[in-house]
């Protein structure tokens, strides 16, 4: 059985976090396993662009000020149902 292709939506990862550094760590580690990153510095930012696009995995931060984790976490099942946190 041959393999699906895999679209660049189905390998891009959404990093939400409020630290630079954990970002941009997230982001090296990840484009080195082949993955597609987009980056957020906040949660309001990340909730925007996830209306747009659907990427099969985010990584949030839990505590960010403004809107938490919890809340981007809520907000982001409701776009997305199917979306991995």
């Amino acid at each position: 059985m041959a393999a699906m292709p895999v679209s660049e939506q189905d390998k891009t990862i959404f990093v939400i976090d409020d630290d630079a550094i954990i970002r941009l760590s997230c982001e090296q580690i990840l484009k080195k396993s082949g993955y597609k990153v987009e980056t957020f510095a906040s949660g309001y930012e990340g909730i925007e662009r996830l209306k747009q696009a659907h990427p099969p995995l985010l990584v949030v931060d839990i505590k960010m000020p403004e809107l938490d984790g919890v809340e981007v976490i809520k907000i982001g099942r409701k776009i997305d149902p199917d979306v991995v946190i």
